[in-house]
């Protein structure tokens, strides 16, 4: 199940373009290779920033964070250990363990929704846009030895089989994970974490 959260950031991203006058169109013509473009691009920058000797660390507890057959509390004392422990109060520290066990609890409950409510409606070539983001979280050291060009190519070929049945089905599935994200309160997380983004959780 792992794997299938990547499909979270697929589906956000795409119910953004609704505006398109068929939900086919999103992948087809200069628009959306435009669009296509920008947002590897911006990938490879976000690569780029984190120094090659953080790097294995990074693989290490996104794979954590991400690992949903393990409990949320498990999780975070795995990923303590691969973060040096800072100097903190007791107060801080279980402040910040909630935050990020809750976090994690989140994600459980998104993975589970899209696992056993969302993913079984889709058809076989929406299934294949997205595992070309589920592949990179599974394999995460997969994610930074690919290039810019490489990641956008996995994505074309995949896309360039959408139809119109595909592309709504994406769509329906965009506003069904919106909805539940808003429902589970995810967005209230994430913005406790981004008022903590200055400091050390661990």
């Amino acid at each position: 199940m792992r794997g299938l959260i990547a499909s979270l950031v697929f589906l956000a991203t795409l119910y953004s373009f609704s505006e398109a006058k068929s939900v086919s169109t999103y992948f087809k013509g200069p628009k959306h290779d435009e669009k296509v473009e920008l947002m590897f691009t911006k990938i490879d920058v976000l690569k780029s920033v984190i120094p090659d000797e953080y790097k294995q660390t990074f693989i290490s507890v996104f794979s954590l964070v991400f690992d949903t057959s393990k409990t949320p509390e498990v999780r975070f004392e795995e990923i303590r250990k691969l973060i040096p422990e800072e100097v903190q109060s007791k107060e801080d520290f279980e402040k910040k363990k909630a935050i990020i066990i809750g976090f994690m609890g989140k994600i459980d409950q998104l993975a589970n929704y899209y696992t056993t409510e969302v993913a079984p409606t889709l058809t076989d070539n929406a299934k294949a846009v997205i595992k070309v983001y589920t592949d990179y979280i599974q394999q995460p050291q997969q994610f930074f030895k690919d290039g810019k060009d490489e990641m956008k190519k996995k994505f074309m070929d995949a896309a360039d089989k959408i139809g119109e049945k595909d592309a709504l089905d994406l769509f329906i599935a965009a506003g069904l994970m919106a909805n539940k994200a808003k429902q589970i309160k995810m967005m209230d997380i994430l913005d406790k974490m981004k008022a903590e983004k200055d400091k050390n959780f661990f």
